[in-house]
């Protein structure tokens, strides 16, 4: 099952952007690094050797490893991304180059591809009530041009009592620009299958939804041009509001307000071997980074910044559909500031209401009710009469 991310209808103005999906705009700058990135033989050795450290007690794998990197070459990428599961991670450069056949219809009429896979009820309902909205599926896509097999993975996922059965019907206008996509016809290990693969983070327009037979639904999604109009403003917003000049730094800086900091420290160390010491607003960047890493680090269990923080990964979580993840960091937030901030402060109430949204997007209206209230009974002490968050809540 391969995770999502949602961004709903009309979600363009600056209010709706300030709360954008961090998940969402993590895997967007991270796939623009990626694709920005130059490869060279050297990173086929690097990519080996730190997959041999996760493999060091496995012969069989080691010996994959060491077969890759006597015989891997890029024209072939395809041909080893279904023979060997860690193989998967090398499509950060297939789909960066031209190496793989990129699908161009003759005549350039419009066609559909499929997909099928389980979905969790409340992310089903969540994809439902953004008709419209834009949708991106968190890792490389694989996907059949036939429905039949899509539909008998669709199916599968009927076993589990928690799921529905999605078969996604994915619709390409081969005429416009837009994301690449790769045949994997004669170019995967396994020949046989007719296999349409997608460039990772691909982001698809919601359409309707409409009912198979018990527990099993259609989807309809469209690939995105590259001027759809929100695509581009969201596009814009991610460079202007999050700091840095390139992708990798707006990445260092995201992971940081993620409290990612072990990543974030990894990223700033090893911009730092790279920046021109001449350069000061990078070098001023990346010191001015590593410092609030080393600060977040360093506070004490109950500072009030570290709540903002919580916050943070508990939206993550939220907007990943992983709710009882998002509820233990949503707790840690408001048991902090319930600690060190006054009983009536407005980042308490933002936390309730956070705290409710989740529970309303459970079915759970009586504890979504209570939190909303209490957060109206802080601000309405806190807060002007005529504030606009008191009509939000």
């Amino acid at each position: 099952m391969v995770p999502i991310s949602i961004i709903p209808p009309s979600s363009t103005s600056t209010t709706d952007l300030n709360q954008l999906d961090q998940s969402f705009m993590y895997t967007q700058l991270l796939k623009k690094n990626l694709l920005d990135m130059q490869y060279n033989d050297t990173a086929k050795h690097e990519f080996a050797d730190y997959y041999r450290t996760h493999y060091a007690k496995s012969d069989n794998e080691l010996k994959k490893l060491q077969k890759f990197e006597q015989q891997y070459d890029p024209s072939k990428v395809i041909w080893w991304y279904p023979k060997e599961n860690f193989i998967y991670q090398l499509l950060n450069d297939a789909l960066r180059t031209q190496n793989t056949e990129i699908i161009e219809a003759s005549n350039c009429n419009p066609f559909h591809v499929y997909r099928g896979q389980g979905m969790s009820y409340l992310e089903f309902e969540k994809v439902k009530n953004n008709e419209g909205g834009l949708l991106s599926f968190n890792n490389f896509l694989s996907t059949s041009i036939f429905s039949t097999v899509s539909i008998a993975f669709a199916e599968s996922a009927l076993g589990n009592p928690d799921q529905v059965g999605i078969l996604f019907q994915i619709n390409i206008d081969p005429s416009i620009s837009m994301t690449p996509f790769a045949s994997l016809d004669n170019e995967s290990y396994f020949n046989d299958e007719k296999e349409i693969l997608f460039s990772m983070h691909t982001i698809f327009r919601i359409g309707d939804t409409e009912p198979i037979k018990d527990r099993l639904w259609t989807v309809n999604l469209t690939l995105t041009s590259d001027n759809d109009q929100e695509l581009t403003q969201l596009t814009e917003y991610l460079r202007k509001n999050i700091e840095g000049s390139t992708s990798l730094y707006r990445i260092c800086s995201l992971t940081t307000m993620m409290a990612e900091w072990q990543t974030a420290e990894v990223i700033n160390k090893a911009l730092f071997k790279t920046a021109p010491n001449d350069n000061v607003e990078q070098v001023t960047f990346l010191n001015t980074n590593l410092g609030q890493i080393n600060f977040l680090k360093s506070l004490p269990s109950n500072h009030p910044s570290l709540a903002t923080t919580y916050n943070n990964i508990a939206s993550v979580h939220f907007s990943m559909a992983q709710y009882s993840k998002a509820q233990s960091s949503f707790e840690m937030a408001r048991e902090i500031q319930q600690k060190s901030l006054p009983p009536n402060h407005p980042s308490l109430a933002n936390t309730y209401n956070n705290i409710g949204l989740m529970h309303k997007s459970m079915g759970e209206y009586s504890q979504a009710k209570s939190l909303y209230e209490k957060a109206l009974e802080i601000q309405q002490t806190s807060l002007p009469s005529n504030h606009p968050s008191l009509a939000t809540t």
